[in-house]
C-alpha cells in the first residue's frame, strides 16, 4: 500500500514540533497557536495512521500519570483537580507539577524540582493511546474530564481553531462536550500555576507526554525513513 508523502511528512513534522517546541518555558500563546496538533496528531488519528502506514501493529503507547490513583492519597473531599505531570518554566524556575487541587476549600499544589519530577516520570503509566486520549486528568466537582475534550476545549474556546466568544453562535460538538467545555471554564477560572492557567497548565503536560513517548520516537524514526 503506498503511503502519502505529504501525510508522513505533517506527522513527522508535527511530533518533531513538540519534542522541540514544548517545552518548559514555552509559552501559553505558542500553546494555543499549536494547539491544534495535538488534535490532528490524538483526536482525528493522525499517530494511529502513521503508526499502522510504517507496519507497526496495535497501538503505540504514551505514559502519564493514574489520575484516579493520584486522587486515592488525598484525604478529604476533593472539590476540583488537575493532574498534571509536565515540566513548566514560565516563572523562570523550572518545575515538575504532579497535582493541584481544592480540597474542602483549602488549596493544594504539589510541585517538586525537575530532578523528583524526572524520578516520579518513572512511575507513569503507559497507556495504549485510545485509553490515553479518554483517561481523565481533570476532575470539576463531581464530573471527570478527559484528555479529548481538553483538547477541544483549547480548539474551540481558547482559540486554536476559532474562538467562540460570548454570544456568538455555539458550535461545541455535541452535548457531552458542552458540559465539559463548562467544567473546563470553571478549571480556567480557578487554577493559576506556574504562571499559566490550569488548563495550558495541563495543556502543555499532554503534548510533553506524547513527546517523551518511546512509541512517539519510534515512530519518528521510522517516518523519516519513508
Amino acid at each position: 500500500m503506498a503511503v502519502d508523502s505529504t501525510f508522513v511528512r505533517m506527522v513527522r513534522d508535527d511530533l518533531e514540533y513538540l519534542i522541540s517546541e514544548w517545552r518548559p518555558e514555552v509559552t501559553d500563546v505558542t500553546l494555543r497557536m499549536s494547539g491544534t496538533i495535538l488534535r490532528r496528531l490524538l483526536i482525528e488519528g493522525g499517530v494511529q495512521r502513521a503508526w499502522k502506514a510504517v507496519g507497526f501493529q496495535k497501538q503505540p503507547t504514551i505514559s502519564g500519570p493514574d489520575f484516579h490513583a493520584m486522587l486515592r492519597t488525598i484525604d478529604g473531599k476533593v472539590l476540583s483537580a488537575l493532574a498534571g505531570g509536565g515540566m513548566s518554566a514560565s516563572s523562570g524556575i523550572e518545575v515538575g507539577g504532579r497535582l493541584a487541587g481544592l480540597v474542602e476549600g483549602q488549596e493544594i499544589l504539589f510541585t517538586v524540582s525537575k530532578e523528583e519530577a524526572q524520578r516520579i516520570a518513572t512511575t507513569d503509566v503507559p497507556t495504549p493511546l485510545t485509553d490515553f486520549v479518554e483517561a481523565p486528568i481533570a476532575l470539576m466537582g463531581d464530573e471527570f474530564i478527559n484528555r479529548r475534550q481538553l483538547i477541544l476545549y483549547v480548539c474551540f474556546k481558547k482559540g486554536a481553531v476559532h474562538y467562540e466568544g460570548t454570544g456568538k453562535r455555539n458550535r461545541e460538538p455535541n452535548r457531552e462536550q458542552a458540559r465539559a467545555f463548562r467544567r473546563l471554564d470553571e478549571i480556567d477560572a480557578t487554577f493559576n500555576l506556574d504562571g499559566r492557567s490550569g488548563v495550558f497548565w495541563e495543556f502543555l503536560a499532554v503534548g510533553q507526554q506524547v513527546g517523551k513517548s518511546e512509541d512517539m520516537r519510534r515512530l519518528i524514526e521510522e517516518l523519516r525513513k519513508v
